[in-house]
């Protein structure tokens, strides 16, 4: 690997934030439970739940940070052509895609912002050394935190891949499928959300009733309130997006011979 080659994707700031927010959240509920214990807060058997509450949460938070500081890992691409022809083979494909690109170094560096279909969108960074391709694609910690990207990122160096090594297939292509996945009524991501919503739903109507009519353990009451709030947030976008995919797929499938995503 060559000096000036990252091994990682470097994030900062809030996206950095954003990333890590799916390991950041069990840890908040274990520092929320260890902090009511060191404050003798219950009883002595409720004590000894929370500590096996705590342990659990903090286990749950060190595999979801391992899990996401791979995700920034990238995976190598070695082609037969130069830095130069392989930049410009990228750019002509996403050109070709509603891929937007967001930073740019002539034929070394390239930012592009996937827009969710089957998932709420990702960011895909590649560098160019030599022969080799660095591609690296997580799910865009500008729109929102996630575990998975229900294969969109994995499906995204796939295709990088088919660009660079000359494959029969396309981007514009591999997003047709996504959109015709997101437009499924049947598929099982719909129906999940569906639940997430509904569920969520009935969570923060728990939580809001044990608030106005059980004083104490309000640590608790907040945290399970945010995770309501964000299975709702996730099941609406999720249906918003399935949405906009039928209607993606509808505009695709009219005879007008053009992709409506081509530009």
């Amino acid at each position: 690997m060559q000096p000036n080659l990252r091994p990682r994707v470097s994030l900062n700031g809030q996206s950095l934030f954003i990333h890590y927010v799916p390991a950041l959240l069990p840890a908040t509920g274990a520092a929320v439970t260890v902090f009511g214990l060191l404050l003798g807060i219950g009883s002595p058997d409720r004590a000894k739940t929370a500590r096996y509450v705590a342990l659990a949460l903090t286990a749950a938070a060190i595999l979801l940070a391992w899990i996401k500081r791979r995700e920034l890992r990238f995976e190598s691409i070695d082609t037969e052509n130069g830095a130069d022809a392989n930049y410009e083979k990228v750019i002509r494909a996403i050109e070709q895609t509603s891929w937007k690109i967001l930073s740019r170094r002539i034929h070394s560096h390239i930012i592009a912002r996937v827009p969710g279909a089957a998932s709420w969108g990702e960011r895909v960074e590649l560098q160019f050394r030599g022969k080799s391709v660095y591609v690296n694609s997580i799910c865009d910690p500008d729109i929102w935190p996630a575990i998975t990207s229900k294969g969109g990122n994995s499906d995204n160096v796939r295709f990088i891949r088919s660009v660079l090594l000359e494959a029969n297939e396309t981007l514009a292509s591999h997003k047709n499928n996504i959109w015709r996945k997101s437009a499924n009524p049947e598929d099982p991501s719909t129906s999940l959300a569906i639940v997430a919503t509904v569920t969520g739903t009935a969570l923060l109507g728990a939580v809001i009733f044990m608030v106005a009519t059980r004083p104490g353990g309000l640590g608790i009451k907040l945290y399970l309130g945010g995770i309501a709030l964000a299975m709702m947030g996730w099941g609406i976008q999720r249906i918003r997006v399935a949405r906009d995919a039928k209607g993606r797929l509808g505009r695709a499938q009219k005879p007008t011979g053009k992709d409506p995503d081509v530009k």
